[in-house]
């Protein structure tokens, strides 16, 4: 996993406790400090666009990382993406082998990057707060992402769910560079 440091996936994954659970977030943050969510050719301007022009979300994703976007809808402070995991990712590869489920570092991943494209653009990644992964999202998941962006404190909070279930939520905090 990119975001497991010096291969140590296999000894500490085994290993009960707090020391495991610390160990696992210090390494989840070190991946997303390390995350580069530029936008690309995405600007401000073109929010309204993306109500019709889904190209422009796709792009940020490279084809077997990323999720297919059906439909976006948006306005200047919320935004509703709706996707669909392809059973293909290679996400989905080693995770796991009898039973595949999309890691929850690539949500927090997908979500950010959508995030930046359609509110923040002179920020970069902050701070993470009130992650919570609530249902195994399964190849083959069409889900809703809802974005809602905070001007005054620079955050941006993100619900994955569909009719039946929630899958995650948190809320980034974007800083000025």
């Amino acid at each position: 996993m990119p975001w497991w440091p010096h291969g140590q996936h296999g000894t500490v994954a085994w290993q009960c406790g707090r020391f495991t659970m610390v160990y696992c977030f210090m390494c989840l943050l070190q991946y997303l400090s390390s995350l580069n969510w530029s936008t690309a050719n995405i600007t401000r301007r073109s929010i309204t666009l993306l109500k019709t022009d889904i190209d422009a979300l796709k792009a940020l994703f490279n084809a077997q990382e990323g999720p297919t976007i059906t439909k976006v809808s948006s306005d200047a402070n919320s935004a509703q993406v709706t996707l669909i995991v392809d059973e293909r990712l290679t996400w989905f590869d080693g995770h796991f082998p009898d039973h595949k489920v999309l890691p929850g570092v690539v949500q927090i991943d997908w979500a950010g990057k959508l995030a930046k494209a359609l509110f923040v653009q002179a920020g970069r990644f902050h701070q993470l707060t009130n992650i919570k992964f609530k249902s195994m999202v399964m190849p083959g998941t069409a889900m809703q992402l809802a974005l809602h962006y905070n001007a005054v404190k620079q955050s941006v909070t993100f619900n994955f769910s569909n009719q039946t279930e929630s899958f995650s939520t948190g809320s980034f905090k974007f800083s000025a560079l």
